[in-house]
Order: C-alpha cells, then structure tokens, then sequence
C-alpha cells in the first residue's frame, strides 16, 4: 500500500520482498502474484500458545520463502517446530546493541526534573512498542505488587513509546492507584 492505494507488486517488480511477523502469508501471496523472485521473513517472536490458524498460514508462506531470520536461537527452535518444514532455510540473526557505541551518557537529571522525581529515587524504564505481545501489561502489574512492598525509597517506573495498548496501560495505571509512579 503506498499512499492509501493498492499497488500491484508487479508494477514496481522488487527483487525480494521482505517481510515481517504478522503479515508473512499474505505478503508471499503478494509476492508470488506480483512475480517476485525472492522473499525473506524475519520473525521477532511468537504467540503462545500459537494459535493454529497462525502456525497454518505461517508454515504455508514458509514454503514460498527462500530465508527465515530468526531473532534468536528460541524463536529460531519455534520456527522449526511445525512451521518452517526445511530449517536449511532458517538462518539466526540476534537482537543485540553494541554497548560500546551506545553506551550510557552520564544523568544529567533532565528526566528527574521533567517528572519531578528527587534524586535517590530508583527509576526503572523500557523503550518499545506498546503492543500486546510486549507485555508491558504484565510489567505494570509487577511494578504493583513492588509498590505495594514498605520500600524505604519506593520506586518509579517510566514507560516511553506508543501503540494500540496505551489507553488499556494508561487505564491499568490508574485502577491500581499508581499515577505520579508510573509514567506513559
């Protein structure tokens, strides 16, 4: 889809279609209709448990795919598992940061400041999508039965990104009392 229209794949004629979780079979059914020579899935993580009509749409766009990039040896053992029937095909690229490039510049308190959060207070965080299959659910609920905890300097937790879960998380927050600990 490029701006709102359906493009034929044909027209443009890619090379390789690359394709990501979620959309494998139908982007190798666009693929294959488009004429497209080559198509590589990366997949990031599954559901469990697997819901059948995802391992079955899955394993038929295996057989359309020439690679497989896992994210990890685990994800790349699921694959294998009933949905990639040639692992020849399976290849494992792991997330990873290099930490000397990106490492942690020192706290110029900004943060803190913005939040009102004093100094010696623990802050705990996460960077991602805020999507059902991160689980930031879960997270609150564990930073819930923490706050609960007599801590002598309780904790804050700072949530940064976006996605269809923020008004479900935001809702979350608010239900457990935890406005002005955990930020969106």
């Amino acid at each position: 889809i490029e701006d709102g229209v359906l493009v034929d794949l044909g027209s443009i004629a890619p090379d390789v279609v690359h394709t990501h979780s979620g959309v494998w079979y139908k982007a190798c059914l666009a693929a294959h209709l488009g004429g497209v020579r080559r198509v590589v899935h990366t997949e990031h993580g599954r559901s469990v448990p697997d819901p059948w009509q995802a391992r079955l749409l899955d394993s038929l766009a295996a057989r359309r795919t020439d690679a497989v990039v896992a994210v990890s040896e685990t994800v790349a053992a699921q694959l294998a598992k009933g949905i990639v029937h040639d692992c020849a095909k399976i290849r494992v690229i792991t997330n990873g940061v290099r930490t000397s490039s990106f490492a942690p510049r020192p706290d110029d308190h900004v943060l803190r400041r913005e939040l009102g959060v004093p100094e010696g207070i623990p802050m705990l965080g996460s960077v991602g999508r805020l999507e059902p299959i991160k689980g930031y659910d879960i997270m609150i609920e564990a930073f819930h039965l923490i706050a609960a905890e007599a801590l002598p300097k309780p904790p804050v937790l700072v949530l940064a990104g976006d996605g269809s879960e923020r008004g479900r998380l935001a809702r979350a927050i608010a239900e457990r009392g935890l406005g002005g600990r955990v930020y969106l």
